[in-house]
């Protein structure tokens, strides 16, 4: 199983929703924003751990949700730009996507 949970401007929208397969869970993110150009790649970062799959993630901000206080919010408002121009979205989006493992190693960690 997959499971998808979804912050919209920090909150909470989606939380673990499951899902059969990996790919139906990347589908689902898509409710969430709109390309653009017709074609534009979202990258989701990847953890896995001893070969198997914990988790992905991504994130889409708004540029003005960013502050440019220090060197990595400027990296990170550089990135929201880009993904303006790519996307349209109306809020700060985080998605992120776990096995059953990387649901056991977080509810772990919660510990």
């Amino acid at each position: 199983m997959y499971y998808l949970t979804v912050e919209k401007n920090g909150v909470r929208v989606i939380d673990r929703k499951s899902f059969e397969d990996y790919s139906t869970a990347i589908k689902a993110c898509g409710e969430f924003y709109q390309s653009k150009t017709g074609r534009s790649n979202l990258e989701f970062n990847t953890d896995v751990v001893n070969g198997e799959f914990f988790r992905s993630y991504a994130e889409l901000n708004r540029p003005e949700d960013i502050s440019l206080e220090n060197e990595m919010e400027k990296i990170r408002y550089s990135v929201a730009a880009k993904h303006s121009n790519r996307f349209e979205y109306e809020a700060s989006l985080f998605f992120l996507i776990e096995s059953d493992s990387g649901v056991a190693e977080s509810e772990q960690d919660d510990d």
